[in-house]
């Protein structure tokens, strides 16, 4: 028999397999468990949360006596507080199918999941769901097994005053994204470029009326009464609050707008999206200049490379995820949109004489080749960077001054001044640093003071 070739070693990893042990717990039991403890919560608690026997959910927990309901698993997540990704590996370790955003029932699921996973929502009873379920018209969760020839009881609820005709989702983008004259560093890959809008039209069954309710992710509530008739037919809210009887309509379509903006933030994030990227932005007082790419050289990798240059100093880093966005946004918004920072996976040079040492290091060619790439690739990230670097200010902005003309806003007003009022600074001082990014009068001068000049081009 002829000896197959088993081709060259590009990685290799150790996977932790479960010891066959009796008393060891089932892989979802310590799922369970695991994400329990971080909740300071026990299984007796989750067994009331849900609403059955405590015995019974410990059995169904250790699979000595499986459930066959796939509402009580979700369930489970809703008590432990999960997001829609966790539920879903929770379904799968119960050999359950996942949760399935093309069947609107469970979309709307992953949403309310993944709202109370960002602390918007707090569900205190299994009831509390099952009402946003019902109040959109969608089953309620059913999670106890039922007799043969015995029917589930559904509680006794009066009958619904609003009737739910369509959901409609708009995401809008900012029209300066379409405008070169208008385009800036800051803005290009800005989650905040995007509005999105949850619409639900809706009738009154006792009033005969009709009604559109609007909500956006960050709070702003509308209604549209029909016919449209006069002013007053138009309606605004600041909170939940003010919305009435119809809090848990506006809580419904607000969940659906974050969870569409979300979609597209994950789409910002990760650089493979745009083969690679360049930007530029202020940290704590120094000027950064990044590029991103992904090693479509050698994708099988799976790596990416990210070349940070600031203050004479260049990183180049390889990592398993895109962190591009890290340098991009404020770590309030990166947390904001998605969470907490990794590092996982991440090797990082300081110059291009400690790659090619790398390469003098390796113990065969093919590691050799690896690093020739990342060396190759630093390359020509480098020349990306001093190109944009000899251009910034001149050509290309981090926030572009014409954004204060089409919008109509003074460029003293911008930085709480007014014009003749003593300052240090003058009106060109303030013109560049806006087209910096530099959000106030303070970070202008404390800018000036460290380089000396709030001229950037060819800095690098």
């Amino acid at each position: 028999m002829q000896e197959r070739k088993t081709g060259v070693l590009i990685s290799s990893r150790d996977i932790e397999l479960p010891k066959e042990d009796k008393n060891s717990k089932c892989e979802f039991a310590a799922f369970i468990d695991d994400k329990a403890k971080k909740q300071d919560c026990m299984r007796r608690d989750l067994a009331d949360w849900i609403g059955i026997d405590s015995e019974r959910f410990r059995k169904i927990v250790n699979k000595s006596n499986p459930t066959k309901k796939r509402d009580c698993i979700i369930a489970c997540g809703f008590a432990l507080r999960l997001n829609s990704g966790e539920t879903c590996d929770a379904l799968f370790m119960y050999n359950f199918p996942r949760l399935d955003d093309g069947l609107k029932r469970e979309e709307y699921i992953s949403t309310l999941l993944d709202e109370q996973a960002s602390k918007k929502v707090l569900f205190r009873s299994l009831e509390d769901v099952n009402s946003r379920l019902r109040t959109m018209g969608f089953p309620e969760l059913d999670v106890i097994a039922h007799r043969r020839g015995r029917k589930a009881v559904n509680p006794i609820n009066p009958p619904q005053r609003y009737r739910i005709d369509g959901v409609c989702i708009d995401s809008c983008l900012a029209e300066h994204v379409f405008d070169n004259r208008l385009s800036s560093l800051a803005t290009e890959y800005s989650p905040d470029q995007f509005r999105v809008f949850a619409k639900i039209r809706l009738t009154d069954v006792w009033m005969c009326k009709s009604y559109e309710i609007i909500a956006e992710p960050d709070g702003h509530y509308s209604r549209i009464d029909y016919p449209i008739e006069s002013h007053e037919c138009l309606h605004s809210y600041t909170s939940l609050e003010e919305t009435g009887d119809m809090r848990a309509l506006y809580e419904s379509a607000q969940g659906y707008a974050q969870r569409e903006l979300a979609k597209k933030a994950l789409v910002l994030k990760d650089t493979r999206n745009y083969r690679d990227r360049i930007s530029a932005c202020v940290i704590k007082n120094s000027l950064h200049i990044f590029t991103e790419t992904y090693n479509y050289d050698m994708p099988e990798l799976q790596e990416y490379f990210l070349l940070d240059y600031a203050d004479g100093e260049f990183q180049f880093s390889v990592s398993e995820e895109s962190r591009f966005m890290e340098l991009y946004l404020s770590p309030d918004d990166y947390e904001k949109y998605y969470g907490v920072a990794s590092q996982r996976g991440e090797v990082s040079f300081s110059s291009e004489e400690e790659l090619e040492k790398s390469i003098t290091l390796c113990a065969n060619w093919v590691e050799q080749a690896i690093k020739r790439e990342r060396l190759h690739s630093f390359r020509k990230m480098k020349k990306r960077i001093v190109e944009l670097a000899e251009r910034l200010n001149r050509d290309i902005f981090i926030l572009n001054p014409a954004l204060l003309a089409d919008n109509d806003v003074d460029l003293f007003e911008q930085y709480g001044v007014s014009r003749g009022e003593p300052t240090s600074l003058q009106e060109d001082d303030l013109y560049k640093g806006f087209a910096l990014g530099l959000r106030t009068l303070e970070e202008i001068e404390e800018f000036r003071e460290k380089y000396g000049s709030l001229d950037v081009s060819g800095l690098c």
